[in-house]
């Protein structure tokens, strides 16, 4: 039985912070090509041609973000007297890059939901009743013997169009083909699912002595400082972006505590060594532990650039 890691929780952290950092850049490049293509529309003289033709994918984006978000969105890009602001649009761009990406982490079968709940299942039931080594070791195996299987086709195409309906919805529009940036944006999708399978056999086959997992908080969650980054905080990556301020203005010692996050805009990576080996180290216990935390964009930071 293998029980030596193959590598490093600091090489997964690495990887992770890799990908966010993509993700960071497909959000931006995303950005700009919206902004541009409102430039071009408002030098025609032609405002609010963005608004036009794009029914479904705003009914879509309302399902999976809510009105209130939307209309935020629509304002912050195309609100000609207010100005532009990219920010919320690149968090949410981010946030459903890295949800896919954190998806990928985590998938046993790729070719079959049903199947990948029940090896999960098995995995769960393998860990209650036997030793952490036995269940380590099973999880490698069986993430080496599903490795052909891989995110298909039919994958990248569904976060393919979820990131071409918030396009569609910021403004983007091109009267010669309404899908020019799709196959763009289908090849950045494709970066990263390669990148997050690196990542999947780093965390399934890579690290033996230890549970290491990919995370993210939830939208609407509340910021708790212990267990997640202001992505915007004291000139964090993206901080120039427009309607984002370089630094936080803090009320006092934990502020920030009770402040609401749009969405998750970063994924973090927790590390939970198995109790006897916990306890051999000298350690209290099997308690997760944050070595990359998260990043998400609060509301008040929105409400900053409304100021």
């Amino acid at each position: 039985m293998v029980t030596a890691d193959r590598v490093g929780v600091a090489e997964v952290v690495r990887a992770v912070e890799e990908v966010n950092d993509l993700v960071f850049q497909c959000a931006v490049d995303l950005s700009d090509a919206v902004l541009d293509a409102r430039a071009t529309r408002k030098a025609k003289g032609n405002r609010n041609a963005g608004m036009n033709g794009k029914g479904n994918a705003r009914e879509a984006v309302f399902k999976e973000w809510g009105r209130e978000i939307v209309r935020r969105l629509e304002r912050d890009v195309l609100d000609v007297d207010e100005g532009e602001s990219t920010v919320l649009f690149e968090a949410m761009v981010q946030n459903v890059l890295i949800e896919a990406c954190a998806g990928v982490t985590k998938t046993l079968c790729f070719t079959d939901s049903t199947v990948d709940q029940h090896l999960k299942g098995v995995r769960e039931r393998i860990q209650r009743t036997h030793e952490p080594s036995i269940a380590k070791n099973w999880l490698s195996m069986t993430a080496n013997h599903a490795s052909e299987s891989t995110p298909t086709d039919h994958t990248i195409e569904v976060i393919t169009r979820r990131l071409w309906n918030l396009v569609l919805v910021a403004g983007w529009q091109k009267p010669s083909s309404s899908r020019t940036e799709a196959p763009i944006i289908a090849d950045k999708v494709k970066t990263l699912m390669s990148k997050s399978l690196g990542i999947r056999k780093m965390v399934m086959q890579g690290v033996l002595s230890a549970e290491v997992e990919v995370v993210f908080p939830q939208k609407e969650c509340w910021f708790d400082e212990s267990c997640m980054t202001d992505t915007y905080a004291l000139e964090g990556a993206g901080s120039s972006r427009a309607g984002a301020k370089e630094a936080r203005v803090m009320d006092g010692p934990g502020s920030d505590t009770f402040k609401r996050a749009v969405c998750a805009a970063a994924l973090g990576v927790t590390c939970s060594k198995p109790k006897a080996k916990a306890e051999e180290e000298g350690e209290k216990g099997a308690k997760a532990e944050l070595v990359l935390k998260p990043k998400v964009l609060l509301y008040s930071t929105l409400e900053e650039g409304d100021a």
